[in-house]
């Protein structure tokens, strides 16, 4: 297979299979000079006043540009991440249909993989060669200035699926386990410690022999217990409800400090969303999502699915370059445990 070559505006399948290809004159993202929404707009992918709608929300809610038009849905993902390549001349490649080679990733980086949405994708004779969703990034940049490094252009949602392919498993015992090997008192994992077994032994044994040697007394003192508990149990929850119901209970928010929030200071919220056995209800949830009142760049949903729950994943991957789901941000993150509650834990 030859090697890649800078995209020169391939925005269909067809153009990418019938583009020429040479030998790369950079191994470095070297950005044009054209800024990027007029790449986008001489490729035909959006309007002049989408731009401009785009350049004002772009002011409005301090996001990249890029961003930005992925989240209104404007362009479809695959199409996006092509221009970008040519707008760094770079080669844009699917890593659907030519997947990364497993042997190239290394377990240590795949934190720095996933953050930074980069990954080794091919070896060649003229070097490694990187697939990044984020050619501007400093991280990759700094990986582009090595010798024997070159850099190619895919998709965000491609860099996550080829991590969750290679890497999941390693993702999965990390979710699990890590907070039980490096804080265990904050873990659940464990439920009942070797100390709370010798406790709950030795008042077994302390009321076994009560009521072997005081029986009647003994069960007086248990009834008296069990009501006691029962008493504080219902004044706690009265208090609970009365204090639910006072007007200092709620977070006071006038119509003044509303006014005053800018979009530009909102920051980016992180939504999980499991499912579970649930395709039908992928598009529904996703046109709800879809009318939250929040800058829409600023919304990192993820769908959250169990490994075998292959009846929501090939819905999903169909939906990869549909630009509702990219409004939205999914991002699947495919975990072991299940059901469902084991998955929001992992997640």
């Amino acid at each position: 297979m030859a090697s890649p070559t800078p995209a020169r505006y391939p925005v269909s399948d067809s153009e990418v299979a019938n583009s020429e290809r040479q030998p790369p004159e950079l191994a470095g993202a070297k950005e044009s000079a054209i800024p990027l929404g007029q790449c986008l707009l001489h490729a035909g992918l959006i309007t002049p006043e989408q731009l401009a709608e785009a350049l004002r929300l772009q002011a409005d809610w301090g996001s990249r540009l890029g961003d930005l038009i992925l989240a209104m849905g404007w362009v479809r993902p695959l199409d996006f991440y092509r221009v970008l390549a040519y707008h760094f001349d770079l080669e844009f490649v699917n890593l659907m249909e030519e997947p990364a080679d497993d042997s190239l990733f290394d377990h240590k980086e795949y934190a720095n993989y996933a953050q930074h949405l980069y990954l080794p994708w091919r070896r060649r004779k003229d070097g490694l060669w990187i697939a990044t969703a984020d050619p501007s990034s400093p991280v990759v940049k700094r990986l582009s200035e090595q010798p024997g490094i070159r850099l190619v252009v895919t998709s965000k949602f491609d860099i996550i699926w080829e991590l969750q392919r290679v890497a999941g498993p390693s993702f999965s015992r990390q979710a699990v386990g890590h907070l039980a090997r490096f804080d265990p008192e904050r873990s659940a994992r464990v439920v009942i410690t070797p100390e709370q077994k010798r406790g709950f032994f030795l008042l077994l044994l302390s009321a076994f022999a009560s009521f072997w040697f005081f029986l009647v007394k003994s069960a007086i003192v248990l009834n008296a217990l069990i009501n006691l508990f029962l008493f504080l149990s219902f004044c706690f929850r009265t208090l609970l409800c009365w204090m639910s119901c006072s007007d200092d209970a709620a977070l006071a928010v006038s119509p003044e400090e509303v006014d005053e929030l800018r979009d530009v200071d909102l920051p980016i919220y992180s939504i999980l969303v499991p499912m579970y056995k649930e395709p039908r209800v992928l598009p529904i949830l996703a046109a709800a999502l879809k009318r939250m009142d929040y800058p829409r760049s600023k919304l990192d949903i993820k769908l959250v699915l169990e490994e075998h729950d292959h009846e929501t994943i090939r819905p999903r991957r169909r939906y990869r370059s549909t630009p509702l789901l990219r409004l939205s941000e999914f991002q699947n993150r495919i975990l072991k445990p299940n059901p469902r509650p084991a998955t929001m834990r992992c997640a």
